[in-house]
């Protein structure tokens, strides 16, 4: 009910215009006195002064960068972004063309985190925090125009020093090698065959072919816990890991498992969050969602989506696992003359394994005999002789004479 009164007025206001987003960021303060919960969710905003450790190339490792981050007021607070959104920063980084402006992180859904005796970091939540850098936003615009001139080009000089060594950092060695390099380094370049034949675990580089999906009991993804690779279970949150952590978001993650062929040889290959991300461009949660949209609520349906990931030729460096008679994915390589040159040697070998098998086929089918056997079957023992010897009854009748060999010890009669 609306009331009115003498001094109501009343006009037209038709402009459907949809406000921006009112951003409250947490101040950097407030984190480092403690004054904030550690398992609350939240928002910050910082220029990035500088670039700590890095790793840029997945393997053994997940994608990493430390950052250092300071606000309009001077704090700073540490940062480290993972995977996906490492990897965002790392693009942004090698694709920029001014590196002496200012790199405005706005990082939303944050967690505060402080493990053992590293000091206190804000670090993204995995497929629930949002990445902004340098984005068109006025909060961004307004946090650059609150910060003070002689800051912001110092700060800028710093990070334009510090992304010049990126490479360089504690990661140095590997960053220079080429992603060739890196899936053979320290693996044992076999075909599928004879990787079967290993008796314990072994990194390894093969190439094989992705044939068809392997329905589970668990479905094509799971729930992570936050804190280790492990899966979270439970209803409703917190969800446990095996660990006893225990996770308020839900963070879903990728396990596809695949049968891959490579010269009649099958196996299954797992493959992990990562990797499925890179080739199915998508991420397990939104995935998850859009299937949600459709009204495919059943966790055990494998989207058609999935089938993007058959009948792909590709390189891979794995971690057999005998015990499970199966391939944990490391990384890939989709290079057509790379995989080619991986796979020749073993070409070669398939053939001479093929004659061999043939010849043990024709002689299990056929009675094969040597030389020396045809010899004595074909040519036998000359047979003794016999010698005649006459009877009283005048009828011829042959014996046989001691000794007597040949013809010439035969008596006629």
């Amino acid at each position: 009910m609306v009331k009115f009164t003498g001094g109501t007025t009343v006009s037209d206001v038709n402009k459907h215009e949809i406000q921006p987003k009112q951003h409250t960021f947490t101040s950097f303060a407030d984190i480092i006195t403690e004054k904030t919960q550690k398992d609350m969710l939240i928002d910050i905003i910082g220029i990035v002064e500088s670039i700590g450790y890095a790793q840029k190339h997945g393997g053994s490792k997940k994608l990493q960068v430390n950052l250092v981050l300071r606000d309009a007021t001077n704090n700073t607070i540490n940062c480290t972004l993972w995977e996906t959104y490492a990897a965002q920063f790392f693009k942004f980084d090698e694709e920029r063309v001014n590196t002496s402006a200012p790199t405005v992180l706005l990082l939303r859904y944050a967690k505060v985190k402080e493990e053992g005796q590293y000091p206190l970091s804000v670090t993204n939540t995995f497929h629930v925090t949002k990445l902004h850098i340098n984005a068109d936003l006025p909060a961004v615009k307004h946090f650059v125009e609150s910060i003070p001139k002689d800051t912001l080009s110092a700060v800028s000089s710093q990070l334009s020093l510090n992304s010049q060594n990126l490479s360089r950092s504690t990661n140095s060695d590997n960053s220079r090698q080429t992603p060739m390099q890196r899936l053979l380094s320290g693996a044992l370049a076999l075909p599928l065959s004879e990787i079967k034949k290993l008796k314990q675990v072994s990194f390894c580089a093969t190439v094989v072919e992705t044939k068809k999906l392997i329905a589970s009991s668990f479905g094509w993804c799971y729930r992570a816990c936050h804190s280790c690779p492990k899966a979270a279970r439970g209803d409703e949150p917190p969800f446990i890991c095996d660990n006893k952590h225990k996770t308020e978001a839900e963070i879903f993650r990728y396990k596809i498992e695949i049968e891959a062929v490579h010269l009649g040889v099958p196996c299954k290959f797992i493959f992990w969050d990562r990797e499925c991300t890179d080739i199915l461009e998508i991420s397990a949660a939104q995935m998850r969602d859009t299937m949600i949209q459709a009204g495919i609520t059943d966790p055990l349906e494998f989207p058609l989506a999935l089938d993007k990931m058959l009948d792909l030729e590709l390189a891979f460096r794995v971690t057999w696992q005998p015990s499970w008679d199966s391939c944990s994915v490391v990384m890939f390589i989709k290079d057509k003359p790379f995989v080619e040159q991986l796979k020749a040697p073993w070409k070669h070998t398939q053939i001479k394994e093929s004659v061999d098998e043939a010849k043990t086929n024709v002689a299990e089918e056929y009675e094969i005999v040597t030389d020396v056997e045809i010899t004595s079957k074909h040519n036998p023992d000359p047979v003794t002789p016999t010698a005649k010897r006459h009877i009283g009854d005048g009828s011829n009748e042959s014996t046989t004479v001691p000794g007597c060999a040949t013809e010439s010890c035969h008596q006629q009669n």
